[in-house]
């Protein structure tokens, strides 16, 4: 890469954060051409690509990108006093692709119109009012245990496999467009991390891949959580 090319992407990524924190303040901008316009293609399309595939193409990725990484440090590092400009504008140009890539996958929707809003619900509530709906969602999570056959002190155990977890929630957003058309989910793409063990260090019971598309779910966690976990990184 020219160091004319290095110098023009690393001044994007100074425009870009800067473009960011100005397009912060037009979140129905945002909603209308982005999160409502584009990137429902974008995502959808990165679906169809990946999501049939059997094994994380997003973790391809990671683990490529670290390799190649450490490739090009071990190569670099010795040239960083001799060429330390040049040494910092291949990161920064690097990261400026990145970050725009990253953004226009999926980042701006961090700037979209808050959930509550495009759902049109309440987002004030009374410390009574939390304590209400506590008790009665306690009372109904009694009340199916014990329609289960489950005694009180009984835990319950989740008869599906990870695998069936997988192919059964996309009936959840499937009952939630009825209400809500635009939480439609399909096709889906939702995949053990094959990065689970460093996940679980993490404390990370999952995540979303902006590259790929993929809800990635760490296939360590108890099962109990799994329909959770699953549904939670497919709604990105």
């Amino acid at each position: 890469m020219h160091k004319k090319t290095k110098i023009i992407l690393t001044l994007l990524l100074i425009a870009q954060i800067i473009g960011l924190r100005i397009l912060s303040f037009f979140p129905e901008f945002v909603e209308k051409y982005y999160s409502l316009g584009i990137y429902p293609f974008l995502s959808k399309t990165l679906r169809y690509l990946f999501g049939w595939v059997p094994f994380s193409v997003g973790d391809v990725f990671y683990s490529a990108l670290v390799i190649l990484a450490l490739r090009w440090l071990y190569l670099n590092f010795r040239n960083v006093k001799s060429k330390t400009v040049s040494f910092f504008l291949d990161i920064t140009a690097t990261l400026s692709i990145m970050y725009f890539l990253f953004n226009i996958l999926w980042g701006f929707n961090y700037y979209r119109v808050p959930l509550h809003q495009t759902l049109e619900l309440e987002r004030d509530y009374t410390t009574e009012q939390l304590l209400t709906l506590t008790n009665a969602l306690i009372e109904k999570s009694n009340d199916l245990h014990r329609e289960l056959g489950y005694k009180d002190s009984v835990k319950i155990v989740i008869p599906y496999s990870q695998k069936e977890i997988f192919n059964l929630s996309p009936n959840g957003y499937q009952n939630l467009s009825k209400q809500f058309p635009t939480l439609n989910y399909t096709p889906k793409s939702i995949k053990k991390s094959g990065w689970s063990l460093g996940l679980t260090y993490m404390g990370y019971s999952g995540y979303y891949n902006p590259f790929t598309a993929e809800a990635q779910v760490n296939n360590l966690i108890k099962n109990s959580r799994f329909p959770v976990v699953t549904c939670h990184e497919e709604a990105h």
